[in-house]
């Protein structure tokens, strides 16, 4: 809510200028490849995940609904992540 109405790193505007997509339940909305946050996709953006994600074609409502916190199911990779 804070980013929303601008308060905090980036300034006034910060979340309206960079979200270009009303993903509404997010069944329509592409998570990798649509531009939903900014402009860039994210599968550019992060073209080194991109290459080691399982499910390329994923929604954000199956993101949402398989989880992305640790043991969730929707972020599988084709081998370990280093940090």
């Amino acid at each position: 809510m804070r980013i929303r109405d601008g308060i905090g790193e980036g300034g006034e505007g910060w979340f309206e200028a960079r979200v270009r997509k009303r993903v509404g339940d997010g069944a329509n909305t592409d998570f990798w490849r649509d531009c939903w946050c900014g402009n860039v996709p994210l599968c550019d953006r992060f073209s080194r995940l991109y290459d080691l994600v399982v499910n390329k074609s994923i929604t954000v409502r199956n993101m949402f609904l398989l989880g992305v916190d640790v043991g969730g199911e929707a972020l599988q990779w084709r081998r370990w992540l280093w940090a």
